[in-house]
């Protein structure tokens, strides 16, 4: 059985994954930032997902030391040929209020512990000669966007980091890629105040927002494809933004 593990993967995002990635005969090892026994069971059975097809992995993405002896494990015994980078926070302000917590917060959760997982993942696949690395990077690490220059930053740093890892790993049997995704149907998005959704969905060509589902089958296409396909960032925003 394939394996694949997904950083932040009990969010809107992260769970669409996890049970597209199941559903195709993946075992999920899935990231959680020490959340309880029970919280866990209750999304499991919540996404009709079976303990057999899901592994948890109690991760601080912004402990290195943590992350280093716990993906150390995992690989002692395990091969990883999928490896999803999708934890990522906000913290919105615009730049001249942006406090330097603001700024430090993201950048540690999205783009520090993406070198704190990747590296060591990164390494394995390389030793069996094989892997699958999907960055979940933003439409605003594409364009930018107001009120987000920390985000963005981090977004368009996932794609030159994707970009050049991708040139490093090419005769390696590893491929990586990025997937942005634009606004997408998530519970945190969906709770968004109806006339300023009504003003989002007014800007996407297609008039909706992104569905759960084709994110997740963008995701399970570039895992399934050959080496071919590699540093390349792939947008699913329903043609809100085309570059």
């Amino acid at each position: 059985m394939k394996s694949v593990l997904i950083t932040g993967g009990t969010g809107g995002i992260g769970t669409a994954l996890v049970k597209a990635f199941v559903n195709k005969g993946y075992h999920a090892y899935v990231t959680h930032t020490h959340k309880p026994m029970e919280a866990l069971s209750g999304w499991l059975t919540e996404n009709q997902l079976g303990e057999e097809y899901v592994s948890f992995l109690p991760l601080n993405l912004n402990n290195r030391a943590e992350v280093t002896q716990q993906l150390s494990k995992l690989l002692a015994n395990t091969n990883v040929d999928v490896l999803i980078n999708n934890a990522g926070i906000t913290a919105d302000s615009t730049f001249l209020k942006m406090s330097v917590e603001q700024w430090d917060n993201v950048i540690d959760t999205n783009l520090k512990a993406l070198f704190s997982v990747t590296q060591p993942i990164a390494s394995s696949m390389v030793e069996h000669g094989f892997g699958r690395i999907i960055n979940i990077s933003s439409i605003n690490g594409l364009k930018g966007q107001f009120g987000q220059c920390n985000y963005s930053a981090t977004k368009a740093g996932i794609i030159g980091f994707s970009k050049s890892l991708a040139q490093e790993l090419a005769t390696k049997g590893v491929t990586v890629n990025v997937i942005a995704p634009g606004y997408t149907m998530t519970p945190m998005v969906e709770s968004i105040r109806e006339d300023i959704l009504d003003r989002i969905k007014g800007n996407i060509p297609t008039k909706q927002l992104v569905l759960l589902e084709d994110l997740a089958n963008a995701a399970l296409m570039v895992a399934e494809s050959g080496m071919s396909l590699t540093g390349e960032t792939i947008s699913v925003n329903g043609g809100q933004y085309m570059c």
